[in-house]
C-alpha cells in the first residue's frame, strides 16, 4: 500500500442506524468523516454493496454491541489485510459488578457481551476512547491492550460559536427571563427525571425556567411516563423545546442566553452538549463521574446524580453565584476540545496502525 495519507481508504460502521439512535458517537463519527475526508478517502459502509470492502484499508467501528464482534471476525476472515479501529464508547459506574461478571462470563461456552468485548479487544488494531478512565476500564474488564488504546477527547467544530445569524443580525433570545438549558436525549442514563425533580426542588425554579432540547429515548416505560407527567404538570417552568439541529440558529440562541447548562447524567464521557456549552462561555453543571472530572477538572460544577438534594443545591449554586465564565471558559474549550486538534490525533492513529506493528 502506498504510504501517502490520501491513499488510505476508510469505511465507517455504527452499531445502530442513525434513524434509531443518534447521539454522541454518531456526532463523533460525522465529525471525523467530514473533517478528515480531505486527508483520507472516508465514507460510510454500504450494507448492500458486495464490493464495498474492495481496496479498503481501515474499517472503523463505532459502538460496543455484541454484533460488532461477529462482523469484525467475518471481516478479518474474508479481508485479513484490512485494519480495524474501534471506538467502543463504553464506561460503567458499576465497575466491581462488571469486573466479577466479566471474569465469570469469560468462562461460559456461549456468546455474551463480555466474551464479545474481550474478543473484540484482541482482534482490533487500535482502540479510540474519549477519556483515560475509559481506557483503564477496557484494560481491566476486557484486557484491551493499553498501547493500542488511544485517548482522544470529544470535540466540537472550531466555528461552532456563531455570533450572528445568516442575515447578519444578532441572535435574539427565544425564552423570556432567566433559564437553565439542558441539551441531550431524555432517558435514564442522562438522569432527565432527576434533573426535573432537582430543578423543581430548587430556589431557581421560583424565578427561572428549565429548557430541554432533545428527544425522548427512555427504555423503561415507568420513567417515560414519569417524565411526561412532570412536563404536563409544570408547563410554565419546564419547557420541552424538542430536538434541534446542532447548526440551527435556535440552538445557538438558547446556548447564548442561558444562565448555565445542566447535564446531571449518571455517566458521560464527557458529553458533546457539555462541550458545546463551554464553547459558548457557559458554566456547566454535571453529574459526578470519573471521565467528566478528568476532562473538565475545575471548569465544571459537580453534583451527585443519585441525590435530588445535591442536584437542587448545585442548581441554585450555578443560578445565583457569579462563577467563572465567559472568555476564560471559552479559552479552556478551545485549548482542549477543538476538533482541528482532535482530528489530527485521529489521523495519526490511522497512519500509525500501518507502521506500529
Amino acid at each position: 500500500m502506498n504510504d501517502k495519507c490520501y491513499d488510505i481508504k476508510i469505511k465507517y460502521f455504527s452499531d445502530y442506524p442513525y434513524s434509531i439512535a443518534f447521539g454522541g458517537k454518531e456526532i463523533q463519527s460525522n465529525q471525523y468523516c467530514s473533517t478528515l475526508n480531505g486527508v483520507f478517502d472516508i465514507s460510510y459502509l454500504d450494507y448492500f454493496d458486495r464490493a464495498a470492502l474492495d481496496d479498503v484499508d481501515i474499517v472503523h467501528f463505532f459502538g460496543h454491541s455484541g454484533v460488532l464482534y461477529s462482523y469484525a471476525k467475518h471481516l478479518k476472515a474474508k479481508h485479513p489485510k484490512i485494519k480495524i479501529v474501534w471506538s467502543p464508547t463504553f464506561y460503567t459506574t458499576r465497575f466491581l459488578a462488571y469486573y466479577i461478571t466479566a471474569a465469570i462470563a469469560s468462562k461460559f461456552p456461549f456468546q455474551n457481551i463480555f466474551r464479545d468485548m474481550r474478543g473484540m479487544s484482541r482482534l482490533v488494531d487500535a482502540v479510540i476512547v474519549n477519556s483515560y478512565p475509559e481506557r483503564d476500564q477496557l484494560a481491566l474488564l476486557f484486557h484491551a491492550n493499553r498501547d493500542k488504546t488511544k485517548v482522544v477527547f470529544n470535540a466540537v467544530e472550531d466555528s461552532f460559536v456563531k455570533k450572528k445569524c445568516t442575515e447578519g443580525k444578532e441572535l435574539k433570545p427565544l425564552i423570556s427571563g432567566d433559564y437553565i438549558l439542558s441539551v441531550g436525549f431524555f432517558d435514564e442514563r442522562k438522569n432527565t427525571t432527576g434533573l426535573l425533580k432537582g430543578f423543581l426542588g430548587s430556589d431557581a425554579s421560583k424565578s427561572g425556567k428549565l429548557v430541554l432540547v432533545g428527544s425522548s429515548r427512555f427504555s423503561n416505560q415507568h420513567f417515560a411516563s414519569e417524565f411526561d407527567k412532570i412536563l404536563y404538570n409544570n408547563p410554565d417552568s419546564i419547557i420541552d423545546y424538542g430536538y434541534l439541529n446542532r447548526d440551527s440558529e435556535a440552538l445557538q440562541s438558547l446556548y447564548k442566553y442561558a444562565k448555565f447548562h445542566a447535564l446531571v447524567s449518571f455517566l458521560e464521557t464527557p458529553g458533546i452538549s457539555n462541550i458545546e456549552a463551554l464553547f459558548h462561555g457557559k458554566n456547566i453543571l454535571v453529574g459526578d463521574c470519573a471521565p467528566v472530572r478528568t476532562c473538565f477538572a475545575d471548569y465544571a460544577t459537580y453534583c451527585s446524580p443519585n441525590s435530588i438534594q445535591s442536584i437542587s443545591k448545585n442548581i441554585d449554586k450555578c443560578f445565583h453565584s457569579n462563577l467563572i465564565g465567559g472568555d476564560i471558559i471559552l479559552d479552556f474549550a478551545l485549548g482542549n476540545f477543538s476538533l482541528s486538534s482532535v482530528s489530527d490525533k485521529v489521523a495519526t492513529i490511522y497512519r500509525g496502525i500501518f507502521t506500529d506493528g
